[in-house]
């Protein structure tokens, strides 16, 4: 699966405004950064032993485990060093005990025994979070706004899982975090036993490949209304199953490699052509490719008559796409786009077709079905409102309010939930309805709020990942941390009723969602089928069941209710229990050497390299699932380049312009570290070069020679 190498993390910091120190945050708000209230210091008087189980099998192939946290008092550490408040700390295994973060520190430790133990200090801290690679270490880096954590986009190759703690004057507080992936199964026991209805132990009690294989038969027995959740499946294997928010981030978009052009056809000679390709499926298309730019030829070519041209387009694949539409325009303006083809493979040969009407879409909203999956119960629900009253009662308040379907904002017309309360007088809040002419087609539609985060998220990624009209209480209250709060939670209880398919189940009254747990995820509603899933009881039903009493934290939101595996306490001992892997795929050999299968070449100022290679892992064959490579260009040329390796053959390439005389080479190194291999010196002269024959201009404005102008026209004997 073709994946985009733009890094986009998961930031956390304190949230004043969190109902629990270890709530999830919604990925709109995880980088937060904010100002800790200072406390007095403490000493470290204890420590919390966290304690790894692990199978041989499992441990063969390599624990590791990371420790990341924001102080929220003054720590005075093991040496008798300060650690000032507000400090983000990670747990250095050497010494046993919090450190400050820096750029350059090594984060993870390696798990080399069954029963090995971290010490964790009991000194006040939020945000955090344990993470546990198998196979390799989890992927963490810090600057000043926080610790950087694995996702599904970061670490597509990684196997990977993750805890959320906090440390307050309650004890230590934690959490199982299943929002965003599952990669392996693995629960949390302690002594003594945690708190109602966690005593237990919370966690997915089974094997990975037991795990893995009652996921499709679950979705199945759901029917029709639970079949696009079936991606989730095979989009993650082996690394993960993914959640449905992720799936839809991580959707890819094709790559339109640089045009080839030939003689003959109807194209113009001596005219600029730009070109995109969009992916398209039975529900519609992702938004477009980047363009790629393309100069035909004069009219004639030492006498030869090549007054007109084809172009040959070619371009990755995109997954779950049934074909590929392909736009051509004069101007690299993406709005004078127009279809003029489409191709049921990854090539196009583009011979003057006349364009036609269709422009190109702005958004991926059509192309996945669970980008809309929501979309007739917001209209349910919405509709209902206006003519019904939305009552509430959250946070000593009583909220109530109807829909209005041409609410004015910012200029614009909306569909809002308007809700007040008399214990907040002239105070509105403000649920609106999440269709924008960011994130939908649908016609008419507002621009999204000036403030909105995330507003080009589909409506179905906003209500599976609470991001959009579902996270915006700091964005409408910037600067009021308690409104903001309020509205977090008034939309954190609309959220969690999508979520668990009973939003529009107009019998059971707003104040009785998180009660009304038997009608969560029935069969034939529209819900959230992977938190569904994860949900099923193991303990009452071994055979199909997946968590110790049916308590998961499947969405930002699913503490909501007491469904979640939160608990808080103090522990004489917290064992993180990794399950046995079974006849689940095993994690791909670790990514070892990388070899440069072509050598950067001498040339002149403008002229352009094009440098592939090769990925291996430990058995010496090509590194499977893909990886990113980051390339180094040193000497007289200068730059930074980053690459993802193709997830079967391991191979990936790097291109550049040269742009400075000299002499210099290419450093590669995995994104990770570790592995690097640099290239042969190469040479740069003052001149630029003069092509023999016209180019192909390509890569928004890079120019490189056509071999297939080239061949022909040696045919022809020139």
């Amino acid at each position: 699966m073709t994946r985009t190498s733009t890094m986009v993390s998961r930031w956390f910091g304190f949230d004043p405004t969190a109902r629990g120190s270890a709530e999830k945050l919604p990925r709109s708000r995880q980088r937060l950064g904010l100002k800790v209230e200072s406390l007095e210091s403490r000493q470290m008087l204890s420590t919390t032993p966290i304690q790894f189980n692990v199978p041989t099998e499992v441990l063969g192939f390599g624990v590791y485990a990371a420790f990341t946290a924001q102080l929220t008092a003054d720590y005075v550490d093991k040496g008798g060093h300060t650690i000032p408040n507000g400090t983000y700390v990670y747990y250095d295994n050497t010494l046993a005990d919090y450190a400050a973060a820096t750029s350059s520190s090594s984060y993870s430790f390696q798990v080399t025994a069954s029963g090995q133990q971290a010490h964790l200090p009991n000194t006040d801290v939020t945000g955090g979070e344990i993470d546990i690679g198998v196979g390799s270490a989890p992927v963490i880096s810090y600057t000043s706004d926080g610790f950087s954590t694995p996702t599904p986009s970061t670490s597509p190759t990684q196997i990977y899982g993750l805890v959320e703690y906090a440390y307050t004057s309650g004890g230590l507080d934690l959490d199982l975090s299943e929002v965003d992936q599952v990669g392996f199964p693995f629960t949390i026991t302690t002594d003594p036993d945690a708190p109602s209805p966690a005593e237990d132990g919370v966690g997915l009690n089974l094997t990975r490949s037991e795990f893995f294989s009652r996921y499709l038969p679950y979705i199945t027995s759901q029917g029709a209304v639970a079949a696009p959740f079936e991606q989730l499946y095979t989009e993650g294997i082996p690394y993960r199953l993914m959640a449905p928010q992720d799936s839809l981030a991580s959707q890819e978009l094709p790559t339109l490699n640089p045009p080839g052009l030939q003689f003959g056809g109807g194209l113009t000679a001596k005219t600029t052509y730009y070109y995109w390709v969009t992916g398209t499926s039975a529900f519609g298309e992702t938004a477009p490719s980047n363009w790629q730019q393309v100069v035909t030829a004069p009219k004639s070519v030492n006498g030869h008559n090549v007054s007109r041209r084809t172009v040959l387009l070619n371009w990755t694949e995109v997954e779950g796409a049934t074909g590929y539409n392909i736009y051509r325009s004069e101007s690299s303006d993406s709005t004078t786009a127009r279809l003029v083809g489409t191709s049921a493979t990854t090539n196009f040969t583009d011979a003057g077709n006349a364009p036609g009407t269709q422009g190109l879409p702005t958004n991926s909203y059509s192309f996945n079905p669970l980008a809309s999956y929501f979309n007739a119960d917001l209209d349910a629900f919405f509709l209902h409102y206006q003519t019904n009253e939305f009552v509430l009662n959250r946070d000593g308040y009583t909220f109530s309010g109807h829909a209005h379907a041409n609410y004015l904002y910012e200029g614009h017309e909306y569909t809002v939930l308007k809700l007040t309360t008399p214990g907040i007088p002239n105070q509105d809040f403000l649920i609106f309805k999440p269709y924008f002419q960011e994130n939908t087609d649908i016609p008419g539609a507002p621009p999204a709020p000036s403030w909105m985060v995330d507003a080009s998220d589909s409506p179905g990624e906003m209500v599976f990942g609470a991001s959009g009209s579902f996270a915006d209480g700091k964005e409408q209250f910037p600067s009021n941390p308690t409104l903001a709060g309020i509205q977090k939670d008034l939309e954190n209880n609309i959220n969690a009723a999508f979520n668990r398919g009973i939003a529009t189940n107009f019998a059971i009254a707003p104040d009785d969602w998180a009660a009304s747990t038997s009608q969560f995820y029935q069969p034939g509603t529209r819900s959230n089928w992977y938190a569904a899933f994860l949900h099923t009881d193991i303990t009452t039903n071994p055979t199909t069941g997946v968590s110790i009493n049916g308590l998961a934290y499947g969405f930002a939101y699913d503490d909501n209710g007491g469904a979640s595996t939160n608990f808080q306490g103090n522990f004489n001992l917290v064992n993180i229990n990794l399950m046995p892997w079974g006849s689940s795929p095993l994690p791909p050999a670790q990514a070892e050497s990388i070899v440069i299968l072509n050598q950067p070449v001498n040339g002149r100022v403008g002229s352009h390299e094009d440098v592939y290679f090769k990925v291996l892992g430990s058995n010496g064959q090509p590194y499977q699932g893909g990886v990113f490579v980051v390339g180094n260009l040193e000497g007289a040329e200068q730059g930074t380049y980053t690459a993802l390796t193709d997830a079967t053959t391991g191979i990936g390439n790097i291109k550049w312009t040269n742009s400075t005389p000299g002499t210099s080479h290419l450093q590669l190194a995995l994104e990770t570290g570790g592995v690097t291999v640099e290239s042969n010196n190469f040479v740069v002269s003052e001149s630029t070069p003069t092509g023999r024959w016209p180019k192909c201009y390509s890569s928004r404005g890079t120019s490189s020679r056509s071999q297939l102008i080239d061949m022909v026209m040696s045919r022809l004997g020139h």
